[in-house]
């Protein structure tokens, strides 16, 4: 990519503390505190990766519920790859109303996400990967209105390349409306196409300067303007470069679009993972983080307006956040990254990021943190948070991986997770999932709390009616005094209705009223306590 910055990473601080040897002392790797189950076909052999998506939707025949896509395959063309889906009711994932599958032979990279079509009324599911030795594909299925067996259909496939060399490809969202896909095409460089929520993508453009750039992500962000965040490293240069294109832009070219170059940090050919890159949905500033790793650190490269103003890059499991150190007698693989507003619980806009640890004999498994936006320090609790039923006798026999959701305002009340390992047998493949619940304070550790972040025990009660028609109605019950904030999103992001008051101790009764001249749809009420995000509901105007 450009390299006008190429200077800038040199110039920024660092949290760069010296890693110390081991002592006696062993990490601790916090008992979890989550909902878990196994759902995926065994026949998905030799898995080396996974992803995940998840949402909320009011669903004909079913009313409010959340929809969870997962994916996860091997990239030996000879073995098997699955697309999951499942449909919960609201808040509860270990409930069921529908689920399913589709299998995929040899196939790399699958990744899946899900958007709200407007032109049929209906949540299309996206699953995008590479076909071994034929090129790239984007897939796309469509929630019909049925309550019957099969309320899932396939709509189309399409061609996204004919690269007969494999280059990663992935896929983010905007508020279940907006959607960018990137991907690396050997012989072009990355690719990019955007989708604007009325069932058309738009034609596919190249992204100036990024011949050679290999694992790309790409995040959507923004307020006013929604950027796509485009991340990528060079092993000629040795250098990670993040940069930004507007995305109606992406969505108007069609040809070669030129990014703004954001920042450039020099690695060397220390890469040993691919790039996963994340950051909030709808913020008051235009922050990102993404992971990676030399599989002995863990490292998260933060983009932090509000508190460093600049980039910093963190090495989370080195000791410097306070906790014990595994980087010495610990491998880390296939580090991910949720970068939420309200992740976990914790004050918006904080930090989650998870990998495989293992010290090669009887410590194998799934762990995560928590961490400040400025990567100051943890939210949870030291050392390492354990990912539920994530730790096993052996080392994984390949490539480990576990992927986050990286929706943040339309996801439900779980940051949810997925990741893989053999059964006691050995034997077989399995795929966990994990959500965790946010403001669950075993999970989140017990340090998320600052003066004025957050308040202990505040509960939404109740939202009705919904669908509304003039007025809305929510509950919300305080331990302790609070300002307490409502807003009112419509699916473009602008907010149509706010209100913000000083509560006492109680429970609370707040009217949402004149809302009658609104236009019929779907609506998202965020309520925050405290200037941390309590819970984000989508709501329906009738």
């Amino acid at each position: 990519m450009l390299k006008s910055l190429k200077l800038l990473a040199a110039a920024l601080p660092v949290f760069a503390v010296a890693t110390t040897d081991l002592n006696a002392q062993t990490p601790n790797f916090t008992t979890p505190n989550a909902a878990e189950f196994i759902n995926g076909n065994p026949a998905v052999s030799r898995p080396d990766h996974t992803s995940c998506y998840s949402t909320g939707a009011t669903i004909s025949g079913y009313g409010a519920a959340d929809l969870y896509l997962s994916a996860w395959n091997s990239s030996d063309p000879n073995y098997t790859g699955e697309f999951l889906w499942r449909l919960t009711p609201q808040g509860n994932p270990t409930g069921l109303f529908q689920q399913g599958s589709f299998a995929y032979q040899g196939v790399r990279s699958m990744e899946v996400a899900t958007a709200f079509n407007w032109v049929t009324n209906r949540m299309s599911f996206f699953v995008a990967y590479y076909k071994v030795g034929v090129g790239h594909f984007l897939d796309t299925y469509e929630l019909t209105n049925s309550t019957g067996p099969n309320p899932v259909n396939f709509i189309s496939s399409q061609q996204l390349s004919s690269a007969t060399t494999y280059g990663r490809i992935r896929i983010d969202v905007f508020r279940s409306h907006y959607a960018v896909l990137v991907w690396q095409d050997p012989a072009l460089g990355l690719r990019t196409k955007a989708y604007p929520g009325g069932g058309a993508w738009s034609g596919t453009s190249t992204i100036a300067g990024s011949l050679g750039a290999i694992s790309p992500d790409v995040a959507l962000g923004g307020n006013n303007v929604i950027n796509a965040h485009y991340v990528s490293y060079n092993s000629g240069t040795g250098e990670i470069t993040e940069s930004v294109i507007d995305i109606n832009n992406v969505l108007s070219s069609g040809g070669v679009v030129a990014p703004a170059v954001e920042d450039v940090e020099f690695i060397g050919n220390t890469l040993r993972s691919d790039l996963v890159l994340d950051c909030p949905d709808l913020y008051d500033v235009d922050n990102w983080a993404y992971t990676y790793t030399d599989r002995r650190e863990v490292f998260v490269r933060i983009m932090d307006h509000h508190t460093i103003g600049g980039t910093t890059t963190v090495r989370v499991n080195s000791g410097v956040l306070g906790n014990q150190p595994t980087a010495n007698i610990h491998k880390a693989y296939a580090p991910a990254l949720h970068y939420g507003t309200g992740a976990t619980g914790g004050p918006i806009g904080q930090i989650t990021v998870g990998w495989y640890t293992t010290d090669g004999s009887s410590t194998n498994g799934y762990i995560a943190l928590e961490m400040r936006e400025d990567g100051s320090a943890l939210i949870s609790n030291p050392d390492y948070m354990a990912l539920p039923n994530a730790f096993t006798a052996n080392t994984y026999p390949t490539n480990p991986g576990i992927a986050f959701s990286r929706n943040t305002l339309h996801a439900p009340g779980f940051l949810y997770a997925t990741y893989y390992d053999f059964d006691a047998s050995g034997s077989s493949a399995q795929l966990h999932h994990a959500f965790h619940l946010w403001g669950d304070v075993v999970f989140r550790g017990v340090n998320e709390t600052e003066p004025g972040k957050g308040v202990a025990g505040a509960v939404i009660t109740g939202t009705c009616p919904n669908p509304f028609s003039d007025v809305l109605h929510t509950s919300v019950a305080l331990q302790e005094e609070a300002s307490v904030q409502l807003e009112l999103f419509d699916m473009t992001g602008r907010r149509v209705w706010q209100y913000q008051a000083a509560l006492g101790k109680g429970t609370h009764s707040l009217e949402a009223a004149g809302l009658k001249k609104l236009s019929t749809g779907t609506y998202m009420l965020i309520t925050s306590v405290n200037g941390s995000k309590l819970q984000a509901q989508k709501v329906v105007k009738q």
